[in-house]
């Protein structure tokens, strides 16, 4: 957060800042996109594409937030990439927050799933900031869920310009390099089993398309280790 003038005035943006029943909205004049050329290159815009993805196959997703999570999908699919090359390109970055923001929209109504159920385990365990952590696990969770929601992942592939969507979002990762090895982020091969059932027992796994039996998680963990 940045101050503005006085303590009642701030420049917010990106992850928990998108449209949800806690978002804090002031004058669209006072909308600048400056405050964001500063951030990490690689984290700008990665949650936006996580939530996008894990809200369209999520339980709760209906066709208004499966319509605003492609939208964001694509949006960051287009822009991420550009605004990794070029962080002062203010057009990128315009179009990454209007993606992070229907994300937003998109989860408030949906929920989200086990990427997250992951993510929160591992940063509890690792201190790894969540956005690092959610690329870390994305594409296997969403090979893992494929057979669930073969329709939204469809959906995700579509606006990806994509045959496969897993295999989109593993290359977007890869080209903003924000994809790394659990073990690179401080997660210990001791430690599955307890971010396993750690990540089961968090409420936003049940709302995942698949439902995962604690096995399965310590599969997915190992293979991404």
């Amino acid at each position: 957060m940045v101050s503005s003038r006085s303590s009642d005035r701030a420049c917010i943006a990106g992850s928990a800042a998108r449209t949800r029943r806690s978002s804090a909205v002031r004058a669209t004049s006072e909308n600048n996109r400056r405050p964001t050329l500063g951030l990490p290159a690689a984290i700008t815009a990665a949650t936006a594409l996580v939530h996008g993805t894990e809200s369209v196959a999520s339980h709760g997703a209906d066709s208004g937030s499966a319509a605003d999570a492609t939208r964001a999908v694509a949006l960051v699919g287009e822009w991420l990439p550009v605004a990794f090359r070029d962080g002062a390109n203010l057009e990128a970055r315009a179009q990454l927050m209007l993606g992070a923001h229907l994300a937003g929209h998109a989860l408030t109504r949906s929920g989200l799933g086990l990427v997250h159920g992951l993510g929160y385990a591992i940063t509890a365990r690792t201190g790894t900031p969540h956005g690092v952590v959610l690329a870390a696990v994305l594409e296997e969770v969403m090979t893992f869920s494929a057979e669930a929601v073969a329709d939204p992942y469809a959906q995700v592939a579509d606006a990806l310009h994509a045959r496969s969507a897993a295999d989109a979002v593993g290359a977007i990762s890869a080209v903003i390099g924000i994809k790394r090895p659990l073990r690179d982020l401080g997660l210990t091969r001791e430690d599955p089993p307890a971010v396993a059932r750690a990540a089961l027992a968090d409420a936003v796994t049940e709302n995942a398309p698949r439902a995962p039996r604690e096995a399965d998680v310590e599969e997915l963990l190992a293979s991404v280790c």
